[in-house]
């Protein structure tokens, strides 16, 4: 018996991953592997940060997992890295097959914001959020994913309101300036830097 299959649209899901890390220093251990970055415009993590569900702030705030199209710049379509451990697949964006930071950054592989932006190529958030509208190029709030949070419970949100950083975060964790953060999701949350996440 052989197993044939055609080309389909892939589905993928993300845990948070700024959750699954720890502080940049003075934790040892691998950066952007088992502790986040020290380098500009990464955000800080709240002092003795471990990932420890006592840790994360309000567990009904805070998302756990949700849908996910990896990878995606805004150039290309989705392609999917295999590799087990977390590693640099385009500009500035690491991830792993599992865990992605978040809308909220430009640092992600999964929630691709270009467009949205103000700029031209594949829209990112229609592989992501793939439980609204399907066309590329819409405005803000008609894309959406389903999302679990730590507390247990499900949400289907739109792109607007899950680029908030707060869903992605610790509590007390500090966004040093804007370079890392999507215009559009510092216009529609008024961000003013440095910014400390509730």
């Amino acid at each position: 018996m052989t197993w044939t299959q055609a080309p389909a649209r892939q589905l993928g899901y993300a845990t948070a991953y700024s959750f699954l890390l720890t502080e940049c220093s003075p934790k040892p251990g691998m950066t952007d592997q088992t502790r986040i970055s020290s380098g500009a415009g990464w955000w800080a993590l709240p002092g003795g940060y471990v990932p420890k569900l006592t840790k994360i702030g309000k567990s009904s705030e805070k998302v756990f997992a949700a849908d996910a199209g990896k990878f995606s710049n805004g150039s290309n379509t989705p392609t999917y890295n295999l590799q087990a451990g977390p590693n640099p697949n385009s500009p500035g964006r690491n991830s792993g097959p599992y865990a992605d930071y978040g809308p909220f950054t430009k640092a992600t592989a999964a929630y691709d914001r270009t467009v949205a932006n103000g700029g031209s190529g594949v829209d990112g958030r229609v592989y992501s959020f793939r439980h609204g509208k399907r066309q590329q190029g819409l405005k803000m709030g008609v894309y959406r994913l389903n999302a679990v949070f730590f507390d247990g419970h499900c949400e289907q949100m739109d792109d607007g309101v899950t680029t908030d950083p707060r869903f992605w975060l610790p509590s007390g964790s500090v966004i040093p300036d804007n370079s890392k953060i999507w215009a559009d999701v510092q216009a529609k949350f008024n961000l003013t830097f440095p910014y400390r996440v509730p």
